[in-house]
């Protein structure tokens, strides 16, 4: 078109495209000035309803004048082409200076001021621009920034993703609500000045992907990393402003352009912002989540080495958490128990792989691409979705993406009542298995399709005990029992919270509560269960625990056990039950057999992980030991139970140094009972009597395993108080009796006669 006449403007050059055009640098011959023209693409153009919205945009546009605006002259058509005249400003966009590298942090507050002046004029005056970013932002040579394209983004009522995947717009600016296609409103182009502002001062977008469907994800879970962690020198009240205005909550962000121009002006002017952004939390993540996410970096950066890497099948599926976006964060209970479900609805399924919570709640809130996660989880295809609550209605967004090349498989949207939410999982799982050609048998239909119970109540309830249960706190221990209380009364007969009781007071057992407390009314829960619903496979595997630990039952431990596996055959959870009770049924090589179908299932687990190492120690197989808590440090530098095996498998090697070393690593109070049977095998009896003495205390405040003080006191080779402290551990039925036999602690213990006595007393005769 260069040199051709259009109206009155002779087109002088081409200077750029984009999706919605293509703009020419021109010359106005009637007024003799320069301008710009931008010719809508042909389709939009042909389109009546896009048409005459562009026409009613670009004239309220036209009536903004503003310093930081550019400004637009008219509307016209040619030859069956609309195009508009803008005026033209020498510079560059601001696209082009970020390329060049990230801005001196003062002149990206300046740009950004000049910015929110502008969207604060239009915003004002009814109009919301819907594609801010730097490709349509110009910093001219009189150092004015100006925005471009007012008018054009909204074109339509389409929705975000088109039947070929692709996006109407620019995915990476778009704002959470935007992105879902909801009803927007200036708040979302402050969402886009946020990105705008932080990819000015890192240099990169906080969230990227080569997919749109991946990058949409990432908009609508994952937290941006934090400004400072790229680059240091951006001060700590910038990054506060950056976070406020990239909250996912419309309500949390800046409300008004003016709010964002008073902080940034007392940024600039070294006082304090906003009570509101000074209190702007640093992040979400609990430390599980930030321990699982590391996991998940440390992974990607080359330590896959440990993860079973083979040819992805299309019979592959993760289910990525599902994202809360209900105003209310308390509604997370049902986002997190929608994936519950999910997980444990289609690893049912046979032939079809899941890999299991812990890997799938690995990737929550992460930014990574989705052939990355695919990769991670060995899995050809993700599923994953959104949970909007309003009052008692029920949004919920579900995707299935294959992970070769980002498109969807199969995607759907549901509004309904709260209480459908069961009928809305099972359909979910219906459309996977369905989308994934996978045959369904009777018992894996009767899994996916039955409902657990008719009472819309008993389900909320129980999910947001499970959610509780989930955070293994003494304090949200509690919650999850009066949660699961509260569902049994709304129906009895509902298996699940009688299993969710079951369970948890098998976790304050010897943590929290003396097992003569605890193990009695986890057995009772888990008959109850099984009293409503005999096929439960994990009541099955709590009764198993129960009879094997507790109980001393081997033979009737070890047929529930078994149950359980049958029913369950992916079941994590019932594997790593297997896994602790193979030290007392004397079945090690197929506790270690079913310690690796764990990890293989659940790759991203530390529990899994530290399960092996645990039965790796009763081998005494130290060395692998050491190598196996490799992999677990990677998932948690945190992760282990009672003793760290680690250590614990130096001190065996009698690698002592090193074994104090680590275990200074982790002060506790009263130290690590491990470091003080460290000090005792090394001939530091005053210390390891201090912690000992010092657990003694403990002792009668809270319970504390007997047979752990003993340990120290063999150490030490006082066999004497070794003996007083197990006598007690028997009364009390301590779990860790069953270790009794194999674990290398108890060794100076085990030519006296009184040891094989109590071993004889527990029927694990040497």
């Amino acid at each position: 078109m260069v040199g051709q006449v259009i109206s009155h403007y002779r087109i002088l050059e081409r200077t750029g495209a984009g999706g919605m055009g293509v703009v020419y640098k021109a010359e106005d011959l009637a007024l003799k000035r320069i301008v710009a023209l931008k010719f809508l693409p042909p389709d939009l153009t042909r389109d009546p309803e896009a048409r005459s919205r562009f026409v009613h945009e670009a004239q309220a546009a036209s009536s903004l004048d503003h310093a930081n605006i550019c400004a637009i002259h008219e509307i016209g058509e040619q030859d069956g082409q609309t195009f508009i005249v803008m005026g033209y400003y020498d510079g560059e966009t601001l696209k082009t200076r970020i390329g060049r590298g990230p801005l001196p942090v003062d002149e990206a507050v300046s740009i950004t001021i000049q910015l929110a002046q502008g969207l604060g004029k239009a915003h004002e005056a009814g109009i919301v621009h819907r594609d801010i970013k730097p490709a349509n932002i110009i910093l001219a040579k009189d150092g004015n920034a100006k925005i471009l394209d007012f008018g054009l983004a909204k074109v339509s009522g389409r929705t975000l993703l088109t039947k070929s995947g692709t996006t109407l717009g620019t995915a990476a600016y778009m704002s959470p609500e935007q992105a879902r296609g909801e009803a927007i409103d200036s708040r979302s182009d402050l969402w886009s000045l946020g990105v705008t502002l932080y990819e000015m001062l890192s240099g990169a977008r906080p969230f990227e992907s080569d997919y749109d469907q991946a990058l949409v994800y990432s908009i609508l879970n994952a937290e941006p990393a934090p400004l400072r962690r790229i680059r240091t020198e951006v001060p700590e009240g910038l990054e506060k402003i950056s976070r406020r205005a990239l909250q996912k909550n419309p309500a949390e962000r800046y409300q008004t352009a003016a709010e964002l121009i008073a902080d940034l002006e007392s940024y600039r002017a070294g006082s304090a912002l906003s009570r509101k952004t000074e209190r702007m939390p640093a992040g979400k993540w609990t430390r599980r989540a930030l321990a699982a996410a590391a996991a998940v970096v440390v992974i990607a950066a080359g330590l896959a080495v440990f993860l079973p890497h083979g040819n992805p099948k299309t019979t592959s599926v993760g289910v990525l958490p599902f994202v809360n976006m209900s105003p209310d964060k308390e509604d997370q209970y049902l986002s997190d128990g929608l994936t519950d479900d999910l997980c444990t609805a289609l690893s049912q399924v046979k032939g079809l792989r899941v890999p299991a919570r812990t890997s799938s709640f690995a990737f929550k809130g992460k930014t990574d691409d989705i052939r990355k996660i695919g990769d991670q989880l060995d899995v050809a295809t993700v599923l994953e979705g959104s949970v909007t609550r309003a009052h008692n209605r029920l949004r919920i967004t579900a995707q299935l993406i294959n992970v070769a090349d980002g498109f969807h498989l199969w995607a759907t949207n549901y509004d309904r009542e709260a209480g459908d939410i069961l009928e809305i999982r099972s359909d979910i799982a219906r459309q996977v298995v369905t989308a994934l050609k996978v045959q369904l048998g009777l018992e894996e239909a009767r899994t996916i399709y039955r409902k657990p119970t008719e009472n819309a109540e008993a389900q909320d309830l129980y999910m947001r005990g499970r959610f509780h249960y989930n955070q293994y706190t003494w304090d949200e221990l509690q919650q999850a029992l009066q949660y699961y209380r509260l569902a049994i009364e709304k129906d009895s007969a509902y298996a699940a919270p009688h299993v969710g009781i079951s369970l948890t007071y098998m976790g304050l057992a010897d943590a929290y509560l003396p097992p003569n407390d605890a193990m009695p009314l986890a057995k009772a829960a888990a008959l109850k269960a099984l009293e409503i619903d005999s096929l439960n496979g994990d009541a099955h595997g709590a009764l198993g625990i129960v009879l094997t630990l507790y109980e001393w039952k081997l033979a009737e431990g070890s047929r529930e056990l078994q149950r359980a596996l049958e029913l369950n055959p992916n079941s994590v959870d019932i594997l790593v039950y297997w896994c602790q009770c193979a030290l007392a049924l004397n079945r090690m090589d197929e506790g270690l057999q079913y310690a690796d179908r764990a990890i293989a299932i659940d790759p991203l687990s530390p529990l899994a992980s530290w399960t092996k190492e645990f039965l790796l120690y009763a081998s005494r197989r130290y060395d692998d030991v050491i190598k196996q808590h490799q992999r677990t440090a990677q998932l948690d530098s945190n992760f282990f139970y009672g003793d760290n095996l680690r250590c614990a498998a130096y001190r065996a090697k009698g690698m002592f140094r090193e074994a104090v070393a680590e275990y200074e690593r982790f002060p506790t109070s009263p130290p690590p009972m491990g470091l003080a049977m460290t000090y005792g095998r090394m001939g530091r009896m005053d210390d390891a009597r201090t912690i000992a003495l010092a657990w003694e205390k403990e002792s009668m405040k809270r319970y504390v395993q007997p047979d752990a003080i003993a340990g120290i006191y063999a150490s030490m080779n006082e066999k004497e108080k070794a003996f007083h402290w197990l006598d007690k551990a028997f009364p009390a039925h301590s779990s860790g009796l069953a270790c009794l036999r194999w674990f290398p602690d108890y060794d100076p213990l085990r030519s006296d006669p009184r040891f094989s006595a109590l071993l004889k007393k527990l029927g694990r005769e040497e």
